[in-house]
């Protein structure tokens, strides 16, 4: 089973044989050229039947100002063909930033994964119930890559009153090389 699933995602597998493959191995998989109806898929279903906190999320990704304008929307044909489901181009090949151009034009230093166009890495494609579709709290988000006691000792970094590194820092970049939002700083 594993040899036909590695051999149907090679370039010549057609759609069909990708949608008899993974409609083997998962449940509710499109058809090919069938645009699945609206609202098929519940954002996160992950997140169906788990403790509070996420049953909280779940009900918070109802909040327009969290999602992603083409999902709230329908226009799924924005960032998807329709046809495949597949998506125009990856969030690598620059698919995010067909739409988001404003937030790298004026920035002299840009952070790593925006600089590779990995979005994905913060933000969630179709929504969030965190504040800029975040997958985490901001902070939670830095100290994947960057180690908490290089944070901490931040200079000019005052514990009183920053909550979390996007207070002081644009997590996208900025004109100086630390990223800070105040020029004086």
């Amino acid at each position: 089973m594993l040899s036909s699933v590695i051999v149907c995602f090679q370039p010549a597998c057609g759609p069909m044989d990708r949608y008899l493959v993974l409609s083997a191995l998962f449940d509710d998989v499109p058809r090919p050229g069938v645009a699945p109806p609206v609202g098929y898929a519940a954002p996160f279903p992950e997140l169906a039947g788990a403790d509070e906190e996420a049953r909280a999320q779940k009900a918070a990704l109802a909040s327009v100002s969290r999602s992603h304008p083409p999902y709230r929307e329908h226009r799924c044909d924005r960032c998807h063909n329709l046809g495949t489901g597949d998506l125009w181009r990856t969030g690598r090949e620059g698919l995010c930033m067909s739409c988001h151009r404003e937030l790298t034009k004026p920035l002299s230093y840009l952070h790593g994964p925006v600089a590779i166009n990995d979005c994905m890495v913060c933000h969630h494609h179709h929504g969030s119930a965190r504040p800029y579709m975040l997958q985490k709290k901001a902070t939670t988000l830095c100290l994947q890559c960057h180690k908490r006691e290089q944070l901490l000792t931040c200079p000019g970094r005052d514990p009183e009153k920053a909550a979390d590194c996007a207070d002081c820092h644009d997590p996208h970049g900025g004109m100086n090389r630390l990223f800070l939002k105040r020029s004086d700083n």
